[in-house]
């Protein structure tokens, strides 16, 4: 009987040490507590486990920012090719009736003109061909003018007869009618009428016409 109970304590303080030792070796292999994150690298409680949690070097730590996740429209930019032009619906095409060399402009792109204002000036052969033409019309014109007045006097003296009057009286109307048309050419070429006005008073030929 004094065997069995030595047996049965020797049992119970095996059992014992075997309890104690199984105890401590949790906490023998228990990881190591994480490091604490830097300020504002996570939004985790302090002192709160997180395996997610990071610690940043104090060089990136500045270069963090703390916000709540959104979501947003982004849209990529699109690069084409283009070319600026002035609007066609308020760009009038000027032309020249005459051909020749332009001289000078008057005015710039963009600026604000008025109808009948001169933009440019052109040098043309056509413009001094027509002033030309029109000098001599101005003298056929007046030439047959001098006529019919010595014809009107030569008549009056009875030296003449009536139908020579009027043969120089029917020359000087064409004269008239191709001044008339040498000066509405001139026109149409944008020589104004006090020009033509001015040509006709002085012989003077205008080097340049008005666009």
């Amino acid at each position: 009987m004094k065997y069995s109970n030595t047996r049965l304590a020797a049992a119970l303080i095996a059992l014992a040490l075997a309890a104690c030792g199984d105890k401590a070796a949790p906490d023998k292999a228990a990881p190591a507590t994480p490091a604490a994150p830097a300020s504002g690298a996570s939004g985790a409680r302090p002192g709160a486990a997180n395996a997610a949690s990071i610690a940043l070097a104090p060089e990136l730590a500045a270069l963090v920012r703390i916000g709540q996740p959104a979501t947003m429209q982004l849209t990529d930019g699109l690069r084409i090719a283009g070319r600026i032009e002035v609007n066609g619906y308020k760009t009038a095409r000027i032309g020249a009736p005459v051909t020749g060399r332009i001289g000078d402009i008057r005015v710039v792109l963009g600026q604000d003109v008025r109808l009948g204002e001169p933009l440019a000036e052109i040098s043309s052969q056509e413009a001094t061909a027509a002033q030309l033409a029109f000098l001599k019309a101005h003298s056929a014109e007046q030439l047959n003018l001098r006529a019919v007045e010595r014809a009107q006097l030569l008549i009056s003296a009875d030296v003449i007869g009536a139908a020579e009057l009027q043969r120089r009286q029917n020359e000087l109307a064409v004269s008239r009618a191709e001044k008339r048309a040498a000066a509405d050419q001139l026109r149409v070429l944008g020589i104004s009428s006090a020009a033509v006005a001015e040509l006709e008073r002085t012989g003077r030929l205008i080097p340049t016409a008005p666009i």
